[in-house]
């Protein structure tokens, strides 16, 4: 006989499906065009039960947004686990940029996260939002790369300006990959984050 989940599993099971059905209609029609009607009908609820969740729209997104940051800090924290020297480190990063950049999905995201950006640099109280999670973006890659530095004696700002630079860098890469498909060749991104790494 299967367990019989609690409530608060319940609720988390929920929101599972709401982030999924939000993530799938949110790819397909974009970030204005996607519906929270359309979201609760795709993960088989009522729009009550995603304003009982999320609030709204935005904040239903945000999470999406949480959720995929917290998958991708996993995956870089095992590129910087292990001391490799500049050109090893760089190829590993390559690798998992990209597996990234070949990902359908993550095509779709970058998209989204352009029009999520504009949206939000119209609403203050959203880039307010929008900005604190790059911050956190920022401080995690600086807690994963800081110990790559350590016996360098690079400082700390020296680092800040290291994880904002290569931050930039991937961002504008992916908007022109998905524009031009083919502008960047095999080993761009290795040859490049070695002079940050």
């Amino acid at each position: 006989m299967p367990k019989r989940l609690t409530m608060e599993e319940k609720k988390q099971q929920t929101k599972e499906l709401l982030l999924n059905s939000a993530e799938l209609i949110f790819s397909k029609k974009g970030y204005n065009g996607a519906s929270v009607d359309e979201i609760a009908e795709e993960a088989g609820y009522s729009k009550g039960a995603v304003y009982s969740n999320f609030s709204n729209k935005e904040n239903l997104f945000l999470a999406l947004y949480d959720r995929r940051f917290n998958h991708q800090l996993e995956e870089w924290g095992q590129v910087f686990e292990n001391q490799l020297d500049n050109v090893s480190r760089a190829d590993k990063v390559e690798k998992l940029l990209i597996s990234h950049s070949k990902n359908s999905q993550d095509t779709k995201w970058t998209l989204l996260i352009l029009e999520f950006t504009l949206y939000a640099l119209r609403n203050e109280d959203v880039r307010q939002k929008l900005a604190s999670r790059y911050k956190l973006i920022l401080s995690s890659m600086k807690e994963a790369i800081s110990s790559h530095f350590m016996e360098k004696e690079i400082s700390p700002e020296k680092i800040d300006e290291i994880v904002v630079s290569l931050l930039s860098l991937e961002t504008g890469l992916n908007i022109l990959e998905s524009i031009i498909p083919d502008l960047i060749t095999e080993g761009f991104r290795s040859r490049t984050y070695r002079d940050f790494l």
